[in-house]
């Protein structure tokens, strides 16, 4: 066997065993400039629900049926503390996944998790 034809067919093997899983690392919020919160205090129930329910609890995403149901405040709470909405939505801007909020929901949100996430 040629050394050409060794390396071809090392070269997946290889490339499958360096693959690994890295955890969530925690992520610790950093305050949104006073200026850009300032005199907004969104609460979940009035100004963040209508946003998750438009962009996240739809069918085939946040709905209930395949993952948690994200218009309801008690179903979001532990991604909440674990930072793990903070980082898909503020810092990744991966979710939602089908299209991304608009600046004025995105601020909305972002202020909403800044201010500790009031339900009410």
């Amino acid at each position: 066997m040629s050394r050409l034809s060794l390396a071809i067919l090392s070269f997946p093997v290889l490339l499958l065993m360096s693959c690994t899983h890295q955890p969530m690392i925690p992520v610790v919020v950093t305050p949104t400039p006073f200026d850009e919160c300032s005199g907004i205090t969104p609460v979940f129930d009035v100004d963040i629900q209508p946003i998750f329910k438009a962009s996240c609890a739809k069918v085939g995403c946040h709905d209930g049926d395949n993952m948690s149901d994200y218009s309801v405040y008690k179903n979001i709470e532990r991604h909440l503390n674990d930072s793990a909405m903070y980082y898909y939505v503020i810092i990744d801007r991966s979710m939602p996944q089908d299209e991304p909020l608009d600046s004025a929901s995105y601020k909305l949100v972002k202020c909403w998790l800044n201010n500790g996430h009031p339900k009410s």
